[in-house]
């Protein structure tokens, strides 16, 4: 690195002597500046106030209409859902329309229409049902008409499957059955979920029909319990007229703004020179690092304010330029005074600098002694003192090192035993993740007429979830997967628990039902952390095939028969252990015959993540289980374990993932 120029202590004596020669001139070019300056400041004040106010009220006037058009549209929905659950409630006092006559789907141009979550539905369960609720088509046409601007389509779906829409452009052409499968829809849990009708994202709706943004809510029978949700489509070009519709001036813009970093503005890029609304995305900007009011910002003044009900953020930005016209010029005036205030400035300057360098002194001793005992320290001698002794600012500075020398070996003397420290906890912590994984079963038992594989992938160092298998006696071979809620050291400890005080459990009679009662009491307990185990625990009779197993609150396994496919066996799951005490546990009984196939996993299989938030889910693992029917269990962990790195990518591991594949050979 280049060194400094050296300047000398004279340069000290110099620095008085110009002083005092030179105030007179200062103090009178400084008056005249601060005057200059002061006049550009309080026009600058002025006008930054003026804009404050003018783009407060704006914002004001545009966030009061943007509520108020939300509300309009949240009271059309809650007038639809309360009458589907006027409907729901008393269906004999509504008419049952003819639903094989096209007349009873149309009304105007809009289009009733319904759809089946899937294929193992009967429809003619559903048509009475149909039937009634065709009324809302005649009910709520001249409603929908009138909003049609706005409203695009409305629909309402319930938990046994049937989905019912409104709209004009719908892809469940009636009377035709259609299919669709709104269960893991994000509309449908919204609303569900909610006590009043929200607003989803904004988003690019999938008929063309530009930005859109929907309004769910909840469905209620009559005893109150939600048993589906409604949501109404909206296109956001009304609600961009009356927000983004601003004329503040060349170069000014406004925009809305959610939470996820996603802009609505104007796309004036068309060849016909309109300007429409588009959505666009970016990662940098996020609604939270912005407060209401007014920010100035690279030349830009910045406004902003919050739409509460869909928690957006209404953005106002106008140059700092437009604002500030009249004072760039002021600004400039003042700059050509000052310039010939500094040149007439420096040659005086010049002029005493010339003379009172010929009167400079210096004493530089202290500097020199103080230069050497800093290079002392620098060079490691954390021991060194200075030794400079004068009762000024020098010998303040001596002392300051002195003391800045002692702290920093304290500190270095600190940092290393911390070092020390976190090694060791390192180490014993790798010696615990490597315990944990010698307690899970690794010798896989090779027989005849069994086979069988477990693999357990930690999300940290030490993982929550654990499999084990065991032969209870000559004939029965003990199953267990399990779920221990979060995750590190905590979770871990606790699945020692478990594991230990299921196989204890089982040198006593009973079955996994009586066995998990046992269990979910002796860790209720003793559970100050209230930490859960999901498990799922069976028995199979090596001799007949005969499998008894009892779940609580795990995932339910895939079963494949022999010649056909894998699919979830449904039991009665109850909940977990530890939740609370003397819960009661149900057995099922089924029996594997040669070639049946038994998978079970923890849920860090089907909620795994990818970088759009989209879950692995049950469907795509079932699917992935179903194109490798045959392969031996060792294969087929490793394929499904692939399959989730793949879809994943470089997102951090969401859970555990722990899995084990049995094959009964006969």
């Amino acid at each position: 690195m280049e060194s400094k120029k050296r300047r000398s202590i004279r340069g000290r004596t110099l620095k008085t002597v110009l002083g005092i020669a030179l105030f007179s001139l200062v103090i009178t070019s400084v008056f005249g500046v601060l005057s200059m300056f002061g006049i550009q400041k309080e026009a600058e004040d002025a006008l930054i106030e003026q804009a404050k106010t003018d783009l407060s009220k704006t914002l004001e006037t545009k966030t009061l209409l943007a509520e108020q058009r939300l509300i309009k549209y949240t009271e059309i929905v809650k007038e639809f859902t309360y009458y589907v659950e006027d409907i729901i409630a008393a269906p004999e006092k509504f008419d049952h329309l003819d639903l094989d006559s096209m007349e009873t789907y149309d009304t105007g141009d809009l289009v009733f229409s319904f759809a089946l979550a899937n294929e193992e539905l009967d429809w003619s369960r559903f048509k009475g049902d149909t039937e009634v609720f065709a009324n809302i088509a005649h009910r709520f046409y001249p409603t929908v008409a009138e909003n049609r601007n706005v409203i695009q389509t409305t629909y309402f779906g319930f938990d046994n499957g049937l989905l019912l829409s409104y709209d004009d452009a719908s892809e469940f052409v009636p009377p035709q059955i259609m299919y669709y499968n709104y269960f893991d829809s994000n509309w449908y849990d919204l609303g569900k979920n909610s006590d009043k009708p929200v607003f989803t994202e904004a988003y690019i709706d999938s008929f063309g029909r530009g930005i859109t943004i929907t309004c769910v809510a909840p469905i209620h029978d009559r005893d109150g319990k939600v048993i589906g949700a409604l949501g109404m489509d909206m296109g956001i070009t009304d609600l961009y007229d009356y927000i983004l519709d601003l004329d503040l001036g060349d170069g000014a813009s406004a925009y809305i703004m959610d939470k996820e970093g996603n802009f609505i503005t104007l796309d004036d890029t068309g060849a016909d020179g309109a300007a429409d609304p588009i959505l666009q995305s970016s990662d940098a900007e996020r609604m939270e690092n912005y407060s209401n009011g007014l920010v100035v910002r690279n030349n830009m003044f910045y406004a902003f304010s919050t739409i509460d009900s869909v928690d957006w953020k209404l953005c106002v930005r106008v140059p700092e330029s437009q604002v500030l016209l009249l004072a760039e010029r002021i600004e400039k005036d003042i700059i050509s005074t000052i310039i010939l205030f500094t040149v007439f400035f420096l040659i005086i300057l010049s002029t005493v600098v010339i003379v009172a360098f010929n009167f400079s002194g210096t004493i530089t001793k202290p500097i020199i002694d103080l230069k050497k005992d800093v290079g002392e320290i620098s060079g490691g001698d954390l021991n060194h003192r200075a030794e400079v002794y004068d009762n000024d600012e020098i010998g303040d500075l001596a002392e300051s090192f002195n003391e800045m020398a002692s702290s920093l070996k304290e500190h270095i003397e600190t940092i290393t035993q911390v070092t020390a420290d976190k090694e060791r906890i390192t180490a014993e912590l790798d010696i615990a993740t490597k315990m944990q994984a010698d307690m899970l079963p690794k010798n896989f038992p090779k027989r005849s007429d069994l086979e069988l594989f477990a693999t357990m992938t930690p999300a940290r160092e030490m993982g929550g979830d654990f499999y084990d298998f065991f032969m209870i006696d000559d004939d029965h071979l003990g199953l267990v997967m399990a779920d221990v809620s979060g995750k590190g050291v905590p979770a871990a400890m606790f699945m020692i628990v478990a594991k230990t005080l299921i196989k204890i459990r089982t040198t006593a009679p009973g079955t996994p039902a009586q066995m998990l009662w046992d269990i979910n009491n002796t860790l209720c307990a003793d559970n100050p952390s209230a930490l859960f185990v999901t498990a799922w625990f069976g028995i199979l009779t090596l001799s007949t095939g005969e499998l008894i197993s009892a779940n609580a609150g795990h995932e339910y396994p895939a079963l494949m028969h022999e010649g056909g496919d894998y699919e979830l066996l449904i039991s009665e799951n109850m909940p977990p252990l530890a939740s609370a005490e003397n819960i009661e546990y149900y057995d099922e009984k089924m029996t594997l015959q040669k070639g049946d196939r038994l998978f079970l996993y923890t849920d860090g299989v089907p909620e795994a993540k990818n970088g759009s938030a989209e879950r692995f889910g049950r469907e795509r693992m079932l699917e992935m289980l179903n194109r490798n029917k045959n392969a031996a269990p060792d294969e087929l962990l490793e394929k499904v374990k692939s399959e989730v790195d793949s879809f994943t990518g470089d997102n951090a591991p969401f859970d555990d993932i722990t899995m084990m594949s049995v094959v009964r050979k006969g």
